[in-house]
């Protein structure tokens, strides 16, 4: 009785680990079947990485900084203004221009 209760609590272990790896959805590497856009706003608000699945076109968030206009968003030194196609992980930086 003892053999049979320790084989259903391995196969139950075995089980839960492995169900909560299939059910992963946030994957953020490029393997994966997403891909994860996190945003720097620069001293504007705070804004939440976008979790994305490969080559889809997104628009991009316009964040808000009290004194300063939004001009777009960089990467290395590409700029952003409305949408884009992830074709990797990216880290975006909120660039802004001070109000008169």
């Amino acid at each position: 009785m003892r053999r049979i209760i320790l084989a259903i609590f391995g196969i139950l272990v075995i089980f839960f680990t492995l169900g909560c790896d299939l059910f992963n959805n946030n994957s953020t590497s490029e393997t994966g079947d997403k891909y994860v856009v996190t945003f720097d706003s620069n001293g504007g608000e705070e804004i939440n990485p976008i979790y994305v699945d490969k080559n889809t076109t997104i628009t991009l968030p316009i964040p808000v900084r009290v004194g300063y206009s939004f001009e777009g968003w960089l990467t290395g030194a590409i700029m952003y203004n409305l949408s884009l196609e992830v074709k990797e992980n990216l880290e975006l930086t909120a660039v802004w221009e001070i109000n008169d």
